[in-house]
Parts: structure tokens; C-alpha cells; sequence
């Protein structure tokens, strides 16, 4: 699991009920999605071209950088 902007409320909901100090422990251990987004893409696609080997370019393509399309420039004549 990766912590994001939303993932506190939603990682509390999953671990239950537990005091403060509990969940601050696991809440630590978790790492932040900006800082370990490029490992965890990393250590996916190994395991999707294993068990989704049909399923990996659309992974590839949800995750990817949006290409810009340049604006066509006009030469001079």
C-alpha cells in the first residue's frame, strides 16, 4: 500500500479500530506515494507480464506521461 493525499481516512477505515498512537506507527511505515511511485511501477511490470501478460500495455498506457502534441508551425514562404 501507498499512502496518498486521501489514503489517511481510507487506510484508517481499513486497519479498524485501534488507538491513535497505533495507527501513527502503521500510518510511518507506509510510504509516500510521490516518493516510491517510480519502485512501485518498477516492481509491477514483472509481475503483470507474468500473471496479465494481455493486460500490460494498458497498464503501461493508464500510467504513462500524457504525450503534448506539438502545434504545427508554419514556414515562411
Amino acid at each position: 500500500m501507498i499512502r496518498d493525499i486521501h489514503g489517511v481516512q481510507r487506510l484508517r477505515n481499513a486497519v479498524g479500530e485501534m488507538s491513535d498512537e497505533d495507527f501513527a506507527k502503521i500510518e510511518a511505515e507506509i510510504p509516500q506515494f510521490r516518493n516510491a511511485y517510480e519502485a512501485w511501477y518498477s516492481e509491477c511490470l514483472p509481475v503483470l507480464k507474468q500473471l496479465l501478460p494481455d493486460r500490460l500495455d494498458d497498464f503501461k498506457r493508464q500510467y504513462e506521461k500524457a504525450k503534448i502534441a506539438r502545434a504545427p508551425t508554419l514556414k515562411p514562404m
